[in-house]
């Protein structure tokens, strides 16, 4: 072997110091190694559950907001009309107006207003003519309550809105006239 050889040979060889020729064969101590990749795995596992757990948690929430969109922020404004008795005795168109949209506001809420329309007690051109115009009528009603912003629609201003709305069916009668305005349901989102 050239000189060169032998010192590359040589420098390969590690001895144990004691002289006699051994070849140390150093090996790496990995104790501190195992407990780093163990902490880095305990690590990976602890940031998957909590991701799992936001996850659920987002999935939860969104589905039910989905499926309670209609109830969620709802409020029942009245039952009965119990509070708007005008005097006297009435008879009501049947079966009662289901009006639905969105009111006015830039975000519209969503409603639901069971309308009946009533009169005196044996007035029969009133009844024929709101039988005969229950379309229009029907328009009437959701062009009214789609005109109205949310905060109109409360239980304070009930009374007020059955006021404007007989005198908005009034207006367009001919041969009758409404004498009281009832809302069996009325239902309002309140986001």
């Amino acid at each position: 072997m050239s000189d060169a050889g032998n010192l590359m040979s040589d420098m390969d060889d590690i001895t144990d110091g004691d002289g006699d020729g051994k070849k140390n064969k150093r090996k790496k101590k990995s104790g501190g190694g195992m407990v780093a990749s163990g902490l880095i795995k305990i690590l990976i596992m602890i940031t998957a559950i909590i991701g799992a757990i936001i996850f659920i948690v987002i999935v939860t929430t969104i589905t039910f907001h989905v499926l309670n969109r209609e109830n969620l922020g709802s409020i029942l404004i009245a039952q009965n009309h119990e509070r708007y008795n005008p005097p006297g005795n009435h008879e009501y168109m049947e079966p009662a107006m289901i009006i639905r949209g969105r009111t006015s506001d830039r975000v519209g809420r969503a409603f639901m207003v069971s309308v009946m329309l009533g009169y005196q007690p044996g007035d029969d051109r009133t009844a024929a003519e709101l039988g005969r115009r229950t379309h229009q009528l029907q328009d009437l009603l959701r062009q009214f309550f789609s005109s109205q912003k949310v905060e109109n629609l409360t239980p304070e201003r009930e009374d007020a809105l059955k006021v404007e709305l007989r005198n908005q069916v009034n207006s367009i009668l001919s041969q009758g006239r409404v004498t009281d305005v009832i809302f069996p349901e009325f239902i309002v989102e309140f986001g």
